[in-house]
């Protein structure tokens, strides 16, 4: 490898396969996401069987990520890749999960992402700012089409029997100012919850982050109510606060890491007296109020 870079000026591509965007994105995410194929598994396997790799290591290569999106460009090829492609909402799979549920809770649906977010994930926080910075056009261009693939999903859902929807955000006031929200989420939030509301349905995102300074784009969003709210000291918004943004809120959310991890002796007292203030404090609001992990839990 070494001889070809020095002599033949070889650019080495990073991963195998990676020589090209096409290829870079069939088999970095097409084969993997939607085959479950994922050829690093043959090629660390071939480098552990011949020493050149410790099976330690490979575990931690799963871990590595790079995005999709790099450049302009790239920003170009996922458009026309989106445009070419169908979303639908596995009903059929949906009321198995039901059925296995039965009386005992609701089955809350992830609904995908707002623009923004779409934009984070396909190509990485730093590097989406840029894109917004640098190619304004492209990203309004990507969002159009990413909005309408959503409201035409949104319509299989509004015939399923699932009655919460959920975006996959992790709402936070670092990656979500209130200048992108209201220019980039707000009105995507509106019309998917008012065309979910319209079959009685609810509108949900997750939120795991930083949210006293969105609280007003939140509220102006229309959503229902937010899902996997971490309070004070991971997240900022207590759950009594999160309550107030409307007068029909819901908050989702209150244990995070912190109440989980107890150990020791006078854990269990402790979380009972965590808990006891917590639902002291949103009086006469707790019926709106659901009581599940912040998000910021260990794995």
């Amino acid at each position: 490898k070494n001889i070809i870079i020095s002599e033949l000026g070889w650019e080495d591509y990073g991963e195998k396969h990676y020589e090209s965007i096409f290829t870079r994105f069939y088999i970095g995410y097409i084969l993997p996401k939607k085959f479950n194929v994922d050829f690093r598994r043959a090629h660390f396997s071939t480098m552990i069987c011949s020493g050149q790799m410790k099976r330690e290591e490979a575990s931690f290569a799963w871990l590595v990520t790079e995005h999709w999106v790099k450049s302009e460009v790239d920003l170009r090829i996922y458009q026309a890749t989106l445009e070419d492609s169908e979303i639908h909402f596995d009903i059929a799979g949906y009321e198995a999960v039901k059925s296995r549920i039965g009386e005992d809770g609701v089955a809350m649906v992830p609904l995908l992402h707002s623009p923004l977010k779409l934009l984070h994930v396909i190509a990485g926080l730093e590097n989406a700012c840029l894109l917004l910075a640098d190619d304004p056009e492209g990203c309004e261009a990507l969002f159009e089409i990413y909005t309408a693939k959503i409201m035409k999903l949104a319509d299989e859902c509004c015939r399923s029997s699932a009655e919460v929807f959920m975006t996959m955000d992790n709402l936070d006031s670092l990656s979500h100012s209130p200048r992108l929200l209201k220019k980039h989420c707000l009105k995507f939030y509106q019309d998917l919850g008012d065309k979910l509301r319209s079959s009685g349905k609810l509108l949900f995102s997750h939120a795991c982050g930083q949210l006293k300074k969105i609280c007003p784009e939140i509220r102006d969003s229309r959503m229902d109510g937010l899902e996997g709210i971490a309070p004070p000291p991971l997240g900022d918004l207590p759950i009594h606060e999160a309550l107030a943004i409307s007068d029909s809120f819901i908050a989702n959310g209150g244990m995070t890491v912190h109440t989980l991890e107890e150990d020791g002796v006078g854990a269990a007292a402790r979380i009972d007296d965590y808990t006891r203030e917590l639902f002291a404090s949103i009086k006469p609001h707790a019926n709106r109020f659901l009581y599940s992990s912040g998000c910021n839990t260990s794995i």
